[in-house]
């Protein structure tokens, strides 16, 4: 032990010293747990509030369908993406279609309305359906 009135505590108690000191050690691990723990509920929320996402996503079949009805063709792939900031939308379903001429189609729906987002490819206005 330190000499009463040298070091950092200068109460002239080695006693005092000790009980500053467990009661250091004692409040660390807590701090240290509850520090621990505010990321994993941050992480939480985020997963909460994505499975509230995927909950208000529209049918993959539901999306296929406006997309057959607006075009004619096969989908031949279909793949759930994060949607860019030009299509204005969190999720976004891509299609490949395969027309009746035989050219590739990529079209993006919005995952939640359904819309159509973007459609290219060759042969784009022959595989459109026309509304009567």
């Amino acid at each position: 032990m330190n000499p009463a009135g040298t070091g950092w505590f200068n109460f002239g108690s080695g006693l005092l010293c000790y009980h500053v000191t467990m009661k250091r050690l004692l409040v660390m691990p807590v701090l240290v747990f509850a520090l621990m723990l505010a990321p994993a509920s941050q992480a939480w929320a985020q997963t909460a509030s994505s499975q509230q996402t995927e909950d208000a996503l529209l049918p993959i079949t539901s999306a296929m369908a406006a997309v057959t009805a607006r075009f004619a063709g096969q989908i031949v792939a279909a793949e759930l993406q994060p949607g860019r900031p030009e299509d204005m939308a969190d999720i976004v379903y891509a299609f490949r279609l395969l027309t009746e001429r035989g050219d590739i189609l990529a079209l993006r729906v919005d995952a939640v309305s359904g819309q159509i987002l973007e459609v290219d490819g060759r042969g784009l206005v022959d595989a459109r359906r026309r509304r009567e």
